[in-house]
């Protein structure tokens, strides 16, 4: 729930705090008893609650989605929201495997440069409008963005979505950004 919110990728700290701030919404207590670790248990519940996303195949790993990042796949999109598909999937303690190579099939589609943009240019005039916002999203996040949430309708006229940018490592100075999302037809 938590990942939708921030438009399907983003940074682990964001995704924490979106839980966090869920959970609190919803009057829940948050347990802050440590861990061996040392860490607080409702965190160490959160990590292992991706590590067993993952392994159902319900978020990218990290070689795909890259460190510190988390990301839907397909069927993270589409998975019911329900307490019986959470038991259900942290039942699951099997690693699947993964691999860090492309998926063949895709490697077919771009064997070149000029038909790899051709190709990615009909991918993103066909794709669906929410798509392609959460795909600027996602753009957002590699380009560092944290607290990056997808705000926008298809034919909103506004904003598509915010983040914020931090000018320094320790995160002293940060700005808020805001996005519109514009895509253009075949003949534009």
């Amino acid at each position: 729930s938590a990942l939708r919110d921030l438009g399907g990728k983003a940074k682990a700290k964001s995704v924490r705090d979106t839980i966090v701030n869920q959970l609190m919404d919803e009057q829940e207590v948050l347990d802050e008893s440590e861990v061996a670790n040392g860490e607080a248990k409702y965190q160490n519940d959160i990590r292992w609650a991706r590590f067993h996303l993952v392994n159902a195949g319900k978020l990218e790993p990290t070689d795909v989605s890259g460190h510190g990042v988390w990301q839907l796949t397909p069927e993270g999109w589409q998975m019911p929201l329900d307490a019986a598909t959470a038991a259900a999937i942290c039942g699951k303690g099997s690693a699947t495997e993964q691999t860090g190579s492309i998926p063949s099939p895709l490697q077919d589609e771009l064997p070149g440069i000029d038909q790899g943009d051709l190709a990615l240019k009909n991918l993103l005039v066909q794709m669906p409008d929410a798509a392609f916002e959460r795909l600027c999203a996602a753009i957002m996040v590699a380009n560092n963005a944290d607290e990056t949430v997808v705000t926008g309708k298809a034919n909103d006229g506004g904003i598509d979505g915010t983040a914020t940018y931090s000018v320094d490592e320790l995160k002293l100075i940060t700005f808020r950004v805001a996005w519109q999302c514009k895509r253009y037809g075949t003949d534009n």
